[in-house]
């Protein structure tokens, strides 16, 4: 019965499970959209630390040592991390509509 079936636009041909295929489909859109994601939080990471170590030297004094500095740097890291997954930016779906074209 499946070598009846004639192909549709391409998406069914007579060797391939329609099931099979579509679970596929769903694990590399998956992968895309968890990609798209990671990728705007590097981003949204980067401009963060760029925009308040430029601030952090403007307002520096000689009190200020290494180990605050990794802590801000943490600090920053778990903001833009927060911002990425719960605020959004709309960059990953600009990124995952793009990559998913292709």
């Amino acid at each position: 019965m499946m070598s009846d079936l004639k192909p549709i636009n391409g998406w069914i041909k007579p060797t391939e499970k329609p099931i099979e295929q579509y679970r596929q489909y769903q694990k590399e859109d998956a992968e895309l959209r968890r990609v798209s994601k990671e990728f705007e939080g590097i981003m949204v990471r980067t401009m963060i630390k760029e925009g308040f170590q430029s601030a952090r030297k403007m307002g520096e004094d000689e009190d200020s040592d290494e180990g605050s500095n990794q802590f801000m740097d943490m600090a920053y890291d778990q903001m833009a991390d927060h911002m990425a997954k719960n605020v959004g930016f709309g960059l990953s779906d600009v990124i995952y509509e793009s990559l998913k074209q292709r």
